[in-house]
């Protein structure tokens, strides 16, 4: 329990054992007695998880599975999910589609896997059409990933593709490769 004095805002800044800044941020907040302040460390914004990534608190606060939601500008909810902590780099959480959209959209417009992601129409799709329903305040957190997908039509080759939506291989869905090139993922 501790008593603030009246001011617009204050500053918190997390320091690590080490006395090295891992986390700063500034609240506002009335005058009064507080037992707690949130600092903006919560799992149901953008914001929020960018905050605990910053603080280096996503192992111990944040779960595979936990769920956010995002209302497209088209006004369609869709419930995002953490697949991965940490999985490419340190401080990094990779999210999912729980569901599927409403609408559906083809992979290409034959039934052909020819050219691999790269060279898909969905690639396409995701990172122009479906990126640009996305509200700023989750745009503004989305970071591209570099990812070897299979070059396609049964190919072995291996082909670097970097976005910031994609789909996930099978092994990250399966933990196993059926389908796919061995290769890949």
């Amino acid at each position: 329990v501790f008593e603030v004095d009246e001011r617009d805002k204050y500053t918190i800044t997390l320091t690590n054992a080490s006395n090295v800044v891992e986390f700063t941020t500034t609240i506002q907040v009335g005058f009064g007695t507080y037992t707690e302040i949130a600092v903006g460390m919560n799992k149901t914004t953008f914001r929020g998880i960018q905050n605990i990534l910053n603080a280096h608190l996503e192992k111990t606060m944040l779960a595979i599975g936990d769920e956010i939601s995002i209302t497209l500008t088209s006004s369609e909810v869709i419930t995002m999910q953490i697949l991965a902590i940490d999985q490419d780099s340190a401080h990094q959480v990779i999210f999912g589609s729980k569901y599927c959209l409403q609408t559906g959209h083809n992979m290409n417009s034959t039934n052909t896997n020819v050219g691999g992601w790269n060279s898909s129409a969905m690639r396409t799709y995701l990172n122009q059409s479906f990126y640009a329903t996305l509200p700023d305040d989750v745009t503004a957190y989305i970071a591209e990933r570099t990812v070897q997908y299979s070059s396609g039509n049964g190919g072995s080759s291996l082909v670097a593709a970097t976005d910031k939506i994609w789909l996930p291989r099978e092994k990250e869905i399966f933990g196993t490769v059926t389908y796919s090139t061995s290769t890949e993922g």
